[in-house]
């Protein structure tokens, strides 16, 4: 990730959010899938590693907002209205609530956004404090954080970029390989997350998973040269 975070970039972010809070239809396909291959027992144990992870990356970023607020507003960045603590804020019986959802795996169905009845700006906000954490190497807290958002709303492509940066950043390439693959799905026109699964591939040594989804998006018109250039690559590293 970038040191910092341009108006572009937040505007790109925030037309997804936009776009993804007028239709939440994006990832439910994704997590149908992912169910239908999982057991009970295993589908149990994601969801509370999940909600523990939500949790703790709620936690950290709480704790950022409100630091960084004067007189209970929260006005860090230029391109974030000012906005009241009390926004960002989830309480107990909310947390509890929202913990029944997630273990019960009900977020396709309700939006954990409108749960907490969470803006676009207070999303853009606990964003850009996601890419802090991750910018001064605060891995453990910003894959928390990250997984606080991707939570909240599945279908922002930034969000899932960011967690599968940050398992990357600590060495786990399974996972961020799982969490790469997602990110394209959202946008499969955007090849910023090929390069992640090429970098992952060439640190496990397996490049199976970057062949299989090349393939897969090679009639890409829109990214077809960095397809074409990656599988010359992979070919030469045979």
């Amino acid at each position: 990730m970038n040191n910092n975070l341009t108006k572009r970039d937040l505007d790109l972010v925030k037309k997804a959010m936009l776009a993804s809070h007028c239709s939440s239809m994006g990832m439910h396909l994704i997590g149908c899938e992912t169910q239908a291959q999982a057991s009970k027992e295993k589908a149990k144990s994601t969801a509370a590693a999940t909600y523990i992870s939500f949790e703790k990356g709620y936690n950290a970023l709480w704790k950022m907002v409100e630091a960084n607020a004067e007189s209970g507003i929260y006005s860090k960045s230029e391109e974030i209205p000012p906005t009241k603590l009390s926004e960002f804020a989830i309480s107990a019986e909310k947390m509890s609530e929202l913990r029944e959802l997630i273990y019960s795996d009900q977020t396709d169905d309700s939006p954990l956004y409108e749960e907490c009845d969470y803006t676009v700006g207070v999303l853009l906000a606990f964003y850009e404090l996601s890419t802090k954490l991750f910018d001064d190497a605060r891995y453990d807290e910003a894959t928390a954080a990250f997984i606080f958002l991707t939570t909240v709303d599945k279908n922002i492509h930034s969000f899932w970029l960011g967690l599968a940066l940050c398992y990357e950043k600590n060495l786990d390439f399974m996972k961020a390989l799982e969490v790469y693959e997602l990110a394209i799905h959202l946008e499969p026109s955007n090849f910023t997350p090929f390069y992640g699964i090429l970098r992952c591939s060439e640190s496990i040594k397996d490049f199976s998973k970057a062949l299989e989804l090349l393939e897969k998006y090679k009639d890409n018109e829109e990214i077809k040269q960095e397809i074409d250039e990656s599988l010359l690559y992979i070919k030469s590293k045979k």
